[in-house]
């Protein structure tokens, strides 16, 4: 349905909003979507011009730097829908691609010209997205009163599992909202079924592959039936683990692993269709129907993830069986607490009373908010630097205006022009008389490099290096070129991932010293002694702060902070100036700490035991 206005619109006088054509954007979240996406509304639509616009279609149009902003502008006004992802959105929205441009003479190009071409933009699949992502979408939203004045851009959030919050959130801003919902109903005439009866175990586990190991005549009766299983997991090595074992136990069945370690040509389109078992990490979430009717999973880190896994059994008129592994025994007890006084639900109620349960209660009240505080600085301090004064003039005016910052938004977003402040104080100290203008800020970062100050020249890079962060709508983690020999396929993979759990053979690199490929073949024990080196870890005066271990980063809040107070007790032993704006800066940094998290991480260098390393 989503192209239908822009179909309506073609037709004379019974237009959308008026009588011209209109155009749409269509957000999905991910490219392996766009593209089908894509190629089924070329196949309906004939008559419309739809294009996807993602970095691989910009590569193909060989745009480097600045020039793929001015691409992609192009690609926008010469078709009816474009299909993008949020990545691109994100990078544009924080001036990603202004950073490239030798001028700032670029207003026609800002990112509200990019905005004003659509009448409408629908996200869908949006539950799928964690709060800071939401909190990036909600900015734009917000800021689309300055960025399309005087233009009506409608928003479509779409999904099966509406959030509440969300709406909320909305109101509280002085939307309008209209809600359009699907009605469910018993009556099979004119309607689609969603689930047939689905029979659910929870039970309480730490280990999957017990668990597995324990339904092996379970899963062999339901795959004799013949039908077919899925088991859903959180990590890709207990898929790979998992796909051994059972190869080995049910050996005159296929076993087929879908996950994002895939041969970067073909997916194996056969050996999924062909498959009696699969085993899938949380890939399996987003757009995928399997046709299975028995599994097991584990619920993922959030609400969203439990719901995605769910609605992969017994789609349509299908019934089944859901094995649920929960490890985490205060979870468990609640889940057994929420549902022990009715045995049976309707799919609706039972995942309200699993949302109550899986999401995090803070999540669209403070987490949200915090975000957007954020990014609404970020923005706003990248077009002062990069693009035309006027254009960044009209939205400081807008973000001053009484109301428009609130609550924890508005708190957030003091936090960083604070830390902008002290390090701009910093840098006016180390270079009296010098009009310290963001306007010409690539001038004034080579000045503060070649002042001799080593203090301020880390504050200041730091916390450039930190602001980039925002540019990634993803956590930072780095991609490889993986050629693995035991699977015998490339693929593009976390480079973290494959040092922690692949033997690493050796690796290729090109005549000046470049890592080119890494060569990997089967799994080894999990390699914990593994450290990294990053960036945007405050660490002036104490580079022990850029080491982080394997157990720290899943602590990150706690690490940033520990790093902050040891800059803290260097500066409270001093009594200069310096020292005294430090400490200024650190204060402000531990009321950050509470968002820092992979997204903030830059990953400079991975070190381990492996001697290739």
């Amino acid at each position: 349905a989503f192209p239908f206005p822009v179909l309506k619109s073609k037709k004379p006088n019974v237009g959308f909003l008026d009588d011209r054509s209109l155009r749409a954007l269509i957000v999905l979240p991910t490219n392996a979507l766009i593209d089908e996406l894509t190629e089924n509304f070329k196949k309906t639509y004939k008559n419309l011009s739809i294009s996807r616009l993602t970095g691989a279609e910009l590569d193909e149009q060989d745009a480097k730097g600045f020039s793929r902003w001015e691409t992609a502008l192009n690609i926008c006004k010469s078709n009816d829908i474009v299909i993008t992802n949020p990545d691109i959105l994100n990078f544009a929205m924080h001036g990603g691609y202004h950073k490239f441009s030798w001028t700032t003479k670029t207003g026609d190009k800002a990112f509200y010209s990019f905005l004003r071409l659509f009448d409408y933009i629908v996200f869908d699949e949006y539950h799928l997205y964690d709060e800071a992502q939401i909190a990036n979408i909600l900015t734009l939203i917000k800021l689309k009163n300055w960025w399309v004045s005087g233009h009506l851009t409608r928003f479509f959030f779409v999904s099966a599992t509406p959030e509440t919050g969300l709406k909320r959130l909305l109101e509280a801003e002085g939307y309008s909202i209209k809600e359009i919902i699907e009605e469910i109903t018993d009556d099979p005439h004119d309607a689609r079924p969603i689930h047939g009866h689905l029979e659910v175990e929870f039970i309480k586990n730490n280990n999957i592959h017990n668990v597995v190991l324990s339904r092996l005549q379970e899963i062999e009766r339901e795959i004799a039936t013949p039908r077919r299983a899925l088991i859903i997991v959180d990590k890709l090595r207990d898929v790979q683990e998992l796909a051994e074992t059972l190869r080995a136990e049910l050996k005159p069945f296929n076993i087929y692993q879908s996950t994002g370690y895939e041969s970067r040509k073909t997916l194996d389109k056969e050996g999924l269709e062909n498959a009696n078992i699969i085993i899938a990490t949380n890939k399996a979430e987003v757009g995928v129907n399997y046709g299975v009717e028995y599994g097991i999973m584990q619920p993922g880190k959030y609400f969203q993830n439990f719901v995605q896994r769910f609605g992969r059994f017994s789609r349509g008129n299908l019934s089944g069986k859901i094995v649920v592994a929960i490890s985490d025994g205060m979870l468990f007890a609640k889940v057994k607490n929420a549902l022990k006084d009715k045995g049976e639900f309707a799919y609706g109620d039972f995942m309200v009373k699993m949302r109550d349960i899986l999401q995090e209660k803070k999540f669209y009240d403070t987490i949200v908010p915090r975000y957007m505080g954020e990014y609404l600085w970020s923005i706003n301090a990248n077009l002062y630097k990069y693009q035309e004064y006027e254009v960044w003039e009209v939205l400081d005016n807008e973000v001053n205006q009484e109301g428009f910052l609130k609550g924890e938004v508005k708190h957030r977003f003091y936090i960083l022009k604070a830390i902008d402040d002290y390090i701009t104080a910093m840098i006016q100290r180390i270079l009296p008389g010098k009009k310290i203008s963001k306007r010409h800020w690539k001038e004034i970062l080579e000045a503060v490099r070649g002042s001799g100050n080593n203090t301020t020249v880390e504050w200041v890079e730091w916390w450039e290096r930190y602001q980039d962060t925002y540019l990634t709508f993803r956590d930072g983690s780095k991609t490889v070129e993986i050629h693995d020999e035991f699977y015998g396929k490339i693929v593009d993979y976390s480079l973290d991932w494959i040092l922690q759990n692949k033997t690493l053979r050796r690796i290729e690199r090109s005549e000046d010293g470049k890592v080119e490929k890494y060569i990997v073949g089967g799994l080894k024990d999990r390699d914990k002694d593994i450290q990294y080196r990053v960036s945007t870890i405050p660490a002036i005066g104490c580079m022990e702060n850029n080491l982080v271990t394997y157990e720290e980063m899943f602590k990150l809040t706690e690490k940033f902070k520990s790093a902050v107070e040891n800059i803290m007790r260097k500066a409270q032993n001093g009594t200069t100036w310096s020292s005294r704006q430090q400490l200024l800066i650190c204060q402000k940094l531990l009321e950050m700490s509470n968002t820092f998290n992979r997204k903030r991480l830059k990953i400079e260098e991975i070190t381990g035991n492996d001697g290739f390393l």
